[in-house]
């Protein structure tokens, strides 16, 4: 994976690694947007350290999660069981392969008609996934960030 400069001044990218398809794209005008251009493309595969030998289901993190920690907490059940409801709404994706894009959709499908209520209902089960992942990271069980940690919460 390179960005170079060519000899008219244009940049461009080369994408090579292992599980993707491999890419080559010129005539960007500055080197920041071969950068986007690149960082867009690799998310898109979700091409995070290490995470291209981890094919877990989102509902086996969910359930090794409950054991490793949920099950200590007051509500923990209550915790799985909304996960592993948007688990299977999200359609049971291989969790280091969950997008970013494919979490927007359904929580624009869920959220679209909703009161604050649901929306903040949504809130909760969205915060319960980032946790569960950052949880997982912290406990060395898996070695990537969802990119879903980084999306907002809905404003209310």
């Amino acid at each position: 994976m390179a960005i170079h400069q060519d000899a008219n001044g244009f940049w461009q990218v080369q994408i090579q690694r292992k599980g993707i398809p491999r890419i080559r794209r010129r005539g960007f005008l500055s080197r920041d947007a071969a950068a986007v251009f690149e960082r867009s493309y690799l998310e898109k595969y979700q091409v995070a350290a290490g995470s291209l030998g981890d094919g877990r289901l989102l509902s086996e993190l969910i359930e090794l999660w409950f054991v490793r920690h949920g099950a200590h907490l007051i509500d923990g059940k209550r915790q799985r069981r909304q996960l592993l409801v948007m688990a299977t709404e999200l359609k049971n994706p291989v969790a280091s392969r969950l997008s970013l894009d494919q979490f927007v959709a359904y929580r624009y499908a869920k959220t679209q008609r909703a009161d604050a209520a649901r929306q903040r209902l949504f809130n909760q089960a969205h915060h319960s996934l980032i946790a569960m992942f950052n949880r997982l990271h912290n406990l060395r069980e898996i070695d990537y960030t969802s990119p879903v940690c980084n999306l907002a919460l809905i404003e209310l």
